[in-house]
């Protein structure tokens, strides 16, 4: 505002009576600086010093009835010893008195030692005074122009649109400040909710939903106008929807999708060891987007006697002679286990001479004991 309108309206609320009246019945009622005495039920300027002392937000005992330039009394606060005192009311400390006291300014420069040399001299309900902001652009650090002093936000609506108030400041920190359903996220540059997206490119943390809808400033991963479904897919919530599962158990016919995405309700492969440990405690493992039991043979040291991780990435005992020892020292590949013989050439003891079910036994049939006995449980009995 030009200086010289500031200066209009600083002699019109110093004028008294022919621009505004305040009725009264005691002093009391007159609670304006430039009023404060009750003469005749209307509010005048005052006379001596005590006509001043009801009034509210003097900001020190130390009060006076001065003169101003224009010859009008009006009380005001006496600030020789401490300027400081003047900030109470949002005034300036003037020397050009004999009797320095807090006057209200009429141009920015009043302002400037007391108040910086940013503030201003700001016309507010008919009076004057020094401000350091107009608007919440001359405030720092997300704090809000209230009555032309910054300080910290109480509500959202003291701030600029689309700026919550977090925590006494105003600007969003993360999306989760951002409530609307359009404008759900966070500019970390402006501290403003806005959109979701605005370009395609910003819809990639979501594969579900890789398009930006111009329409609604949302990531869709289909919307039944530019962005449709395959065939066999259906779109709802904004999503493309199968029928393939609803929880991963329903995903065990193709080994190579393991896992329900329960947004979609389709199998897909597994993408982290977590999703097999909960799908397949057995199978905790993520490997080529299959879930396996194990991946090197570390993973199987708790499986005693499945020590080995097989090429199927299953645990097994063997997978030649040389994983075994006594008492089993071949491998039986098919099955991957230590047995005690594969043919009957592998029992040496001549009590045992026949292989059967990969033990070494006696017999198998009465013609193979000696004679005299009989075979009963792969034994040889009798005398």
């Amino acid at each position: 505002m030009p200086i010289v309108k500031l200066t209009l309206i600083w002699m019109l609320i110093h004028l008294s009576g022919s621009f505004f009246t305040f009725p009264c019945d005691s002093n009391s009622d007159c609670i304006y600086h430039i009023w404060s005495k009750c003469v005749s039920n209307q509010c005048t300027s005052c006379s001596v010093k005590s006509d001043c002392s009801h009034l509210p937000n003097l900001g020190s005992t130390q009060y006076s009835c001065v003169n101003s330039v224009e010859g009008v009394k009006f009380c005001q606060v006496i600030c020789e010893a401490n300027p400081t005192i003047c900030l109470d009311t949002r005034t300036f400390c003037d020397f050009n008195y004999s009797t320095p006291y807090c006057k209200r300014c009429r141009e920015h420069e009043d302002c400037h030692d007391l108040y910086g040399p940013a503030s201003f001299c700001i016309p507010y309900e008919n009076t004057t005074f020094c401000g350091i902001c107009t608007n919440n652009s001359n405030c720092t650090n997300g704090q809000v122009c209230t009555k032309y002093s910054c300080g910290p936000c109480q509500q959202s609506s003291e701030c600029d649109p689309d700026m919550p108030c977090i925590n006494g400041a105003c600007g969003c920190t993360s999306d989760l400040n951002c409530t609307d359903t359009i404008k759900n996220r966070c500019d970390l540059n402006t501290k403003k909710c806005t959109t979701s997206c605005i370009d395609d490119a910003e819809c990639q943390d979501d594969p579900l939903k890789p398009f930006c809808s111009l329409s609604t400033g949302e990531c869709v991963g289909c919307d039944n106008i530019i962005h449709s479904c395959s065939p066999g897919l259906t779109c709802t919530n904004s999503i493309c929807v199968g029928n393939e599962c609803l929880s991963s158990g329903d995903c065990n016919s193709n080994p190579m999708k393991p896992i329900c995405n329960t947004r979609n309700q389709l199998c897909y492969a597994c993408q982290n060891n977590t999703e097999c440990q909960n799908k397949d405690p057995g199978k905790p493992f993520c490997l080529n987007d299959e879930c396996v039991e194990c991946i090197t043979s570390t993973d199987c040291d708790s499986k005693n006697p499945k020590l080995i991780c097989s090429t199927n990435h299953t645990c097994i005992e063997c997978e030649n002679d040389n994983d075994c020892g006594i008492p089993k020292p071949y491998c039986h590949t098919g099955k991957n286990e230590c047995v005690e013989c594969l043919t009957s050439s592998n029992c040496t003891d001549e009590l045992k001479p026949t292989c059967r079910n990969d033990k070494c036994l006696a017999c198998e049939i009465t013609e193979e004991c000696p004679s005299g006995q009989t075979c009963e449980d792969y034994m040889c009995m009798g005398s």
